[in-house]
């Protein structure tokens, strides 16, 4: 039972991610007829916690393709953790 629900979160998380990307990516480039805003990847920076944190801050250039993909990295890292969390919860209950 609690596997199933550790696999509803990831699953939650990693379509969470995926969606926050997208919304990020055509916030900041205007891809749905809007401006440009640089905070509209604030929800995939969160998601991507703690190691959003780790980006360098504006003063180091424009670097956005970077900063994505960095983004990518932490979102799958997170993942991973989590995974990593239902693999050993299944173990202990087996």
């Amino acid at each position: 039972m609690l596997r199933r629900i550790l696999t509803i979160v990831i699953g939650v998380y990693v379509a969470a991610c995926a969606v926050a990307l997208l919304f990020g990516a055509a916030g900041v480039y205007g891809w749905l007829g809007g401006e440009s805003d640089p905070l509209a990847a604030v929800f995939a920076i969160m998601l991507a916690l703690p190691w959003s944190l780790l980006i360098p801050g504006p003063s180091e250039g424009d670097v956005t393709l970077v900063n994505g993909l960095l983004l990518i990295v932490y979102m799958a890292v997170n993942a991973g953790i989590l995974l990593l969390i239902r693999r050993l919860v299944a173990r202990r209950r087996s």
